[in-house]
């Protein structure tokens, strides 16, 4: 991934969060970065113009996961004051789908077939309306 020390500070600093959940962060993303390259090419399908993809990739996947996880927290529809009379619809569900979305026209550049994509865990995972 193309994500020096530079960038990383800026992107701290804008966020203010702690250096410790950024490192969290951006190792698992190299992590998963590193088991999609190494599964393209073991396929050999793997191109160096790939890793802008694949950089993609990863992206799009940590933020569905954390689109997904606004939704089990709050719910398809929240409320947006603080009287909680208000309510609209969350919009990480459209995040959700969007990157869904990413993930399949990406992996289909990449040449990932489903079964690639189960092996990455890069499925979509389903939301259980049951669960609360």
């Amino acid at each position: 991934m193309a994500i020096n020390k530079k960038t990383m500070s800026e992107f701290v600093s804008r966020n203010g969060i702690t250096w410790t959940g950024a490192k969290e962060t951006i190792d698992a993303l190299f992590h998963q970065s590193r088991k999609v390259t190494k599964e393209l090419q073991e396929a050999n399908r793997y191109e160096k113009t790939d890793d802008v993809l694949i950089e993609s990739l990863v992206m799009c996947v940590e933020v569905r996961n954390m689109a997904f996880w606004d939704i089990k927290q709050h719910g398809t529809i929240m409320f947006v004051d603080k009287e909680e009379k208000v309510k609209q619809k969350n919009h990480s569900v459209s995040t959700f789908m969007q990157m869904n979305k990413s993930i399949l026209d990406i992996s289909q550049k990449l040449g990932l077939s489903a079964r690639d994509r189960h092996d990455l865990k890069l499925e979509p995972k389903k939301l259980d309306e049951l669960d609360d």
